[in-house]
């Protein structure tokens, strides 16, 4: 049961209608996609109740601005959340419905902030402040917040650098810490935080330069700020840290690819999920040499870019990936009273003449990334550039700006080589799955998953589901992980037989036969052929021999093969092979006895018999059962089926219910056009109930 709820009342829903979401976590072809989950257009009746909530929508006349509006809601499916504390989006209107699309995720986040810079947090009217020595060497020390560190800030002008270096207040401009943006950006969005990022050392250490000078001594960071979106912002760090988000319980949680890739936040077995494996593909959205970049002023700069490289000839050569919001500034080295010094160019003041003197003038320059050197030198600091200011002595604070470790080169260095090992045998699936309610709710998407069937590990891109059906995508990392040694290779391929079942003959199958339940293991076979020995008997010498194809499709993680001959009674043994490895399982061996000789007395007890035609090729999929009463006539009997979950070995899912109207007994009984329970079932629960017995079996439909 599917319910969308707005302002704490159930929409109207058509019944059984299926919501499809697609739950894009980060696709490992394209790192500028992060984890999001929406809906497909889903239809609703126009009914009263939702013409209300939705402001009397579709009424001549309304006024309604739900339309523009981001509507909250929660999405709950069989008594799960899956859409928790999200939004819905009305896309169109007639007079019989309405079409909504359900949004939940960082996708939310991304819409909170969309059209916003940095400028507009609340954090900055609390770090305005007036510029002086005094403030300035206060700021030396803060790891939050703002600082002054010392770079040229003067356009074609030079600074003292060095032990006892010389620097003047007025001539200096704030820089600003990125983990402190990025913390407001978050709590002002209304969500927590958590992650290793937050106590990594280096990203604590960055701050961006402003992107004007302020001659005034009021610091107003609304009037200095680089126009940066708080959406590109974020966006920016996610890109440099090779970051991952997911949204749980309004925290957003950070997680660097890297350590999901090395299976860090652990693994999870959906060897019996597994239905199908569909397709393959093997080429992603990068190039062979994938360019990171900054927004350089200098255009003939490239002293900060990185290449991710890519082994795949079928890519094209080159690729801009990502252009950083940032500069990167390269050092200079100048000269002054302490010699050669090595600095960074700022130019945020330039002095020019006015009125035959020369004043200090505001100028613009690229905003650009650094970290922080806390060299311990002591330096000199003085108000003004008046000569009736004098420098004081400053002792261990000077703080000075620099690019190492500010380059793509490093970035990618060290947060892409896992993603790199991945890129360079790329394999990414679409897998069918048995995924359930409670499973979609539970999804963990910072692990990694395996299949036993195909012996492989996966990241998981993406999952689309509309609660009957699940879909997958899911990138393969076994190469990446066998390289790191991070865990141990899957288990070597095998084929094993676990049962082997016979069937007989009767008044309502003419053949006989056997059943072979087997498991793949290690890996996936592209074919598998099933070998049949007639014996001359118990162990005995084989007579003649037949041979049929296997089914390769996915049951859980066991597969299964009925085969129906005229073969006689006798000994058999039977054997998987797989042709292009030269595999073969175990030997079962079997007897089929369907009383050539002697048969046994007839019961005279009470019995039912149910009977299954799902191997009756004559029915077109048409689904039937047979039913039979042996030695008595019930009252009254009803069929009751339901699906079976053939793992956990229990019925599960809603309960279709048949009255049987055929009573007489020691007579085939026939039910046409049967309709199963809903969901994807290869097995059911039948069970039929009378007054006087019940009989209950587990079969194919």
């Amino acid at each position: 049961m599917n319910r969308i709820i707005v302002n704490g009342e159930d929409l109207d829903l058509y019944p059984q209608d299926s919501v499809n979401l697609n739950i894009k976590v980060n696709d490992l072809a394209d790192i500028s996609t992060r984890n999001s989950t929406f809906s497909n257009t889903v239809k609703i009746p126009a009914t009263d109740k939702n013409k209300r909530l939705f402001g009397y929508l579709g009424i001549i006349g309304n006024q309604s601005r739900k339309p523009y509006e981001k509507v909250r809601c929660h999405y709950i499916s069989n008594d799960l959340p899956l859409i928790n504390d999200g939004y819905l989006q009305i896309k169109s209107t007639s007079s019989k419905e309405f079409n909504i699309v359900l949004f939940d995720g960082i996708i939310d986040l991304s819409e909170r902030i969309s059209g916003k810079n940095i400028s507009d947090l609340s954090l900055f009217s609390s770090l305005n402040h007036t510029r002086s020595s005094s403030s300035i060497v206060a700021s030396l020390d803060n790891i939050s917040g703002y600082t002054y560190p010392f770079a040229n800030y003067v356009f074609n002008e030079s600074m003292d650098f060095g032990l006892l270096g010389k620097v003047t207040a007025s001539e200096m401009m704030p820089m600003v810490f990125i983990k402190t943006v990025l913390i407001k950006i978050i709590e002002e969005a209304g969500y927590t935080y958590s992650g290793n990022i937050f106590n990594n050392e280096e990203f604590s250490n960055e701050v961006f330069s402003m992107n004007e000078g302020i001659v005034e001594n009021v610091i107003d960071f609304t009037l200095c700020l680089p126009k940066i979106s708080q959406v590109n912002f974020i966006k920016d760090i996610l890109n440099r840290y090779g970051l991952i988000l997911r949204l749980k319980d309004n925290n957003i949680e950070f997680a660097y690819l890297e350590d999901i890739l090395a299976g860090n936040y652990g693994f999870i077995d959906w060897t019996h999920k597994l239905n199908e494996i569909k397709s393959e593909k093997y080429n992603t959205n990068y190039a062979q040499n994938n360019l990171f970049s900054f927004n350089y002023s200098d255009k003939a700069n490239t002293d900060g870019d990185g290449t991710l490289f890519v082994t795949n000839e079928t890519l094209d050569l080159n690729k801009t990936l990502y252009k950083s919001v940032f500069d990167f500034n390269s050092d200079v080295t100048l000269y002054n009273s302490n010699g050669f010094v090595t600095t960074y160019n700022l130019p945020l003041f330039e002095y020019k003449e006015e009125d035959e003197e020369i004043v200090l003038k505001p100028k613009k320059f690229n905003p650009c990334l650094f970290k922080l050197n806390r060299t311990g030198n002591d330096f000199e600091i003085r108000e003004t550039t008046f000569s009736a200011d004098t420098y004081n002595v400053i002792s261990d604070l000077e703080l000075i700006p620099t690019t190492s470790g500010c380059s793509w080169t490093e970035y990618l260095n060290d947060k892409y080589p896992r993603l790199q090992s991945v890129l360079n045998h790329y394999k990414t699936v679409t897998a069918d799955l048995n995924l359930s309610t409670i499973d979609l709710h539970n999804l963990d998407l910072f692990k990694i998953y395996f299949f036993s069937q195909t012996g492989q590990y996966y990241y998981l891109n993406s999952v689309k589901s509309n609660g009957l059906k699940t879909s997958a995508e899911l990138t393969q990392i076994n190469k990446l992980l066998e390289d790191k040694g991070f865990i141990l290779p899957p288990n070597e391929a095998n084929l094993k037989v676990t049962s082997l079942t016979k069937f007989c003959p009767s008044d309502f199958n003419y053949q006989f036969g056997f059943t072979i339940n087997y498991e793949i293991e290690g890996y996936q076979p592209e074919q598998l052929f099933l070998i049949i020995n007639k014996l001359d008997g118990e162990g005995g010498n084989v007579i003649s021999t037949f041979t049929t194809e296997a089914s390769l499709n996915y049951l859980q993680y066991t597969h299964y093969l009925s085969y129906y001959s005229d073969l006689e009674s006798g000994w058999y043994n039977v054997q998987l092979f797989d042709p292009q490895t030269n595999i073969y399982s175990d030997i079962e061996e079997i007897y089929i006895d369907c009383f050539e000789g002697e048969e046994p007395e007839p019961s005279t007890e009470p019995s039912i018999e149910i009977i299954s035609y799902f191997y009756d090729l004559a029915l077109n999929g048409e689904k039937r059962m047979g039913y039979k009463f042996n030695n008595f006539t019930p009252t009254s009997a009803t069929m009751l089926i339901r699906g079976y979950d053939y793992v956990n070995g229990q019925p599960e899912g809603n309960t279709i219910s048949i009255p049987l109207n055929n009573l007489t007994q020691d007579e085939l009984h026939i039910v046409e056009n049967i309709t199963t329970p809903s969901g994807l079932y290869i097995f059911y629960q039948v069970k039929i109930v009378t007054s006087i017995i019940t009989k209950t079996v587990t079969t194919l439909i």
